[in-house]
């Protein structure tokens, strides 16, 4: 049965990567392509957004290599090490004015440089960057402003995997990964295109292909459990995944689950 979303929610992806449903549950998909997180052609008035992602792997380990967002005919671009650019203009001076709505970046606690995209009624689309990873959420999202949203945060009522043609109901994780793959035919909002692109289909990677990860080769169990013991239950089970995944315990700190 699926979870129903009830009010506000919060949704994105993170880590190595995990994807946040509208309604709360969590998958990870972990093709290497650029990927639709959200589609939503009505927002602002018709000025419509999208919010596009592209993988990376490492190995074992897969991540968000780079974020772009579109809102109107303005987009930004944020990658690894909190580089980022804006109409293509690279360390654009901020705050300023995108697609209409105020856009900031600022440091975290943890020393994190933190992007934020003020919507309205407290409406928020954060990204964050840790070392290369970058994560993507959009936070106290109405059914009003994104009720009609589609990608891989799933249906905003239920978090219902949809395929393209809005009626499919998904239920493999690979699959659905893949049916959203930025289309030849949908604009490539990435300055520059990296393999592969549509119709070359995403490459799985190495811990997709294996079904399984080198757990302990880098950090030990127990370590990576005591780094995370901060986190609640379900987001330690992510915390334990990434930093044994990438060897690096910083992530347990610093990791944006949510």
């Amino acid at each position: 049965m699926a979870q129903t979303t009830s009010g506000p929610a919060d949704g994105g992806s993170v880590g190595d990567p995990h994807f946040k449903t509208w309604a709360g549950k969590w998958y990870d998909y972990h093709g290497i392509c650029d990927l639709v997180l959200l589609k939503l052609d009505d927002f602002a008035n018709g000025q419509g957004t999208d919010i596009v992602i592209r993988t990376a792997g490492r190995g074992s380990f897969s991540y968000i290599e780079t974020a772009a967002i579109r809102i109107g005919q303005d987009i930004l671009e944020v990658t690894g090490w909190g580089a980022y650019a804006v109409n293509g203009v690279e360390h654009a001076d901020l705050p300023m004015d995108l697609g209409g709505f105020k856009f900031e970046k600022w440091w975290s606690n943890t020393k994190k440089p933190v992007f934020m995209i003020h919507l309205d009624g407290g409406e928020h689309i954060k990204i964050s960057t840790k070392k290369e990873l970058v994560s993507v959420k959009v936070e106290n999202a109405t059914q009003a402003t994104f009720g009609a949203s589609v990608g891989l945060m799933g249906s905003y009522n239920d978090g219902i995997w949809f395929a393209r043609d809005g009626e499919t109901v998904m239920t493999d994780p690979i699959a659905f990964g893949e049916e959203w793959q930025v289309l030849n035919t949908e604009a490539n909002l990435f300055e520059m295109d990296r393999f592969p692109q549509f119709p070359q289909r995403c490459q799985l990677s190495q811990a997709t292909r294996t079904g399984r990860r080198r757990l302990g080769e880098a950090i030990a169990q127990e370590a990576a459990e005591e780094a995370c013991a901060h986190w609640d239950d379900e987001h330690m089970d992510l915390c334990v995944f990434d930093v044994l995944a990438t060897g690096d315990l910083e992530l347990a700190e610093s990791g944006d689950y949510f």
